[in-house]
């Protein structure tokens, strides 16, 4: 028995003690019986959830703490950027830093925007058209958006053997309604890769293998 269940039932009993003699009153109501009864279970309720909240789950109170630092930290560095922009519109650090903070945050389409700015600047770098993919299709809850495609398809040129790329223009065909080839490319990357690839791992719980 854990420490808050055991104080609730020390309050329930004390509350209990306490009221027993009113339920003793020869003049006493079945009304104002309920009423005590009542009284009784509000009593224990708030009492439990109080000390459950103080006992049955002290690990979740410096959990939040640390999010909420983490957050403010994140927004501190998107105001700074900013600042950095407004002075200098073409500063990749910037960009790339405003980018990464826009992904922390699930501000998606302001991410995307923000590496497609970082994309331009340094005229394609792989990496960073990866991060714009990588924001076009969590702001679009997991689809491959067309948007998303004509960035992988560049990036199939720089990098073919990118496994990331291939498993997101597979999973395109798939949405696009072209299961047959979706499926073929997919076991075609599926053995290409090293078993303790992410993507193996990815693929593997998709189709319920672990």
């Amino acid at each position: 028995m854990s420490v808050y269940q055991i104080f609730s039932l020390i309050i329930l009993v004390v509350v209990f003690i306490i009221l027993l003699p009113l339920y003793r009153l020869e003049n006493i109501t079945v009304k104002q019986r309920r009423i005590f009864s009542a009284i009784i279970i509000i009593v224990f309720c708030i009492g439990s959830f109080g000390l459950y909240y103080q006992f049955g789950t002290p690990e979740i109170l410096p959990l939040l703490a640390q999010r909420e630092e983490k957050l403010s930290g994140i927004r501190e560095k998107i105001t700074t950027n900013s600042e950095i922009l407004k002075k200098d519109p073409k500063s990749l650090k910037a960009w790339v830093e405003i980018g990464d903070s826009f992904m922390e945050t699930s501000q998606f389409a302001a991410a995307a925007n923000a590496y497609k700015q970082s994309i331009l600047l340094s005229e394609g770098k792989p990496e960073l058209i990866m991060s714009y993919v990588h924001a076009l299709i969590l702001g679009a809850d997991g689809t491959v958006t067309p948007e998303a495609k004509k960035s992988l398809d560049i990036m199939l040129i720089l990098q073919p053997e990118n496994e990331q790329v291939r498993y997101f223009l597979a999973m395109y065909k798939m949405q696009s309604g072209d299961a047959k080839g979706a499926m073929e490319d997919m076991k075609g990357l599926y053995k290409s890769l090293a078993d303790d690839s992410p993507v193996k791992a990815l693929i593997d719980r998709q189709i319920g293998r672990k």
